[in-house]
């Protein structure tokens, strides 16, 4: 059987189509968008533990040493920007290492020790013991007090900050 398409058939399949790519056109623009600097931070936290890790997997299953822990990770990630904060003022970094990590092997317990978050300290290869997160969030207008943080085992989540009272 063959069909025929006549030309009042072909301009009722443009107009379709138009009218498709009309609905589409801004759905698609809006997933294109640039992620925010809070989702574009934890992304950073997340692929910087990530690269600890495979650091790890290198060195005998310890972890950088706190003084350089950003320079001896710099082989394993792709993107030296991802150890930029995007909130921070361009050449500060704004993340830092769990000092008591220095050197050391995988914990006992990978998801609930901080590896790598969001800090005051804005110089290159900062650490100290998890006490430099910035007091009212670092994204306070994306999430309020809450701040990014990398955990040994990989994973990274918005912390809540627990104000003091």
């Amino acid at each position: 059987m063959i069909f025929k398409v006549r030309p009042l058939d072909w301009a009722a399949l443009m107009a379709a189509l138009v009218v498709l790519g009309a609905i589409l056109l801004p759905i698609t623009a809006c997933a294109c968008k640039k992620a925010s600097p809070g989702t574009a931070c934890l992304s950073n936290l997340k692929h910087q533990a990530m690269a600890h890790l495979l650091y790890a997997g290198d060195h005998n299953e310890r972890f950088a040493q706190r003084d350089y822990w950003m320079d001896q990770i710099a082989p394993y990630v792709k993107d030296q920007n991802i150890l930029h904060d995007p909130e921070v003022p361009k050449g500060s970094y704004g993340y830092a290492f769990n000092a008591a990590l220095d050197k050391a092997r995988s914990p006992a317990d990978p998801d609930k020790v901080p590896l790598v978050y969001d800090s005051v300290n804005p110089i290159r290869n900062a650490s100290d013991p998890f006490t430099s997160l910035p007091s009212g969030g670092r994204h306070p207008k994306e999430k309020p007090n809450r701040n990014n943080v990398a955990y040994a085992d990989g994973h990274a989540k918005r912390l809540s900050i627990k104000r003091k009272q």
